[in-house]
C-alpha cells in the first residue's frame, strides 16, 4: 500500500517514507509505525498510540513526543500535532496527521 500525502509518500510494502521530491526520509522504528497508523486513521487518542507502540498506559509520553518531532523534522513541516480535548469525564490527548483526510491510498 502506498499513502500519498501533500508533503510525503509512504510505501508500506518497502517500509520507506519519501519526500514529495522522492528523497528517502529517515523515519524508522516507532516513528514509522506511528506515521503509518496515522496515515491509515488520520488521528488517534494518546491511549491508542501507547497501546500501538507497546507503551505502559501510565507513561507520560516523552518518547511519543520525540517520535512526533522526528517525523516533523524529517518531513520539514509540522504534520503531526497533539491536541488536548476535554470531555465530560476527563482530558484526552489526540495525535493527528494534518491533511490526513486527504491522503490518497494506492495498492
Amino acid at each position: 500500500m502506498i499513502y500519498r500525502h501533500e508533503f510525503f509518500n509512504l510505501n508500506n510494502d518497502l517500509q520507506i517514507a519519501y519526500s514529495i521530491n522522492n528523497t528517502e526520509l529517515h523515519i524508522v522504528g516507532e516513528a514509522y509505525v506511528l506515521l503509518l497508523a496515522l496515515c491509515e486513521k488520520g488521528s488517534m487518542f494518546m491511549e491508542d498510540v501507547k497501546e500501538l507502540l507497546g507503551i505502559d498506559k501510565n507513561y507520560e509520553g516523552r518518547r511519543i513526543r520525540e517520535d512526533i518531532e522526528k517525523i516533523n523534522h524529517a518531513v520539514g513541516k509540522e504534520i503531526i500535532t497533539m491536541t488536548e480535548i476535554e470531555d465530560e469525564f476527563d482530558e484526552k490527548t489526540v495525535v493527528s496527521l494534518r491533511g490526513g483526510e486527504n491522503i490518497i491510498k494506492e495498492n
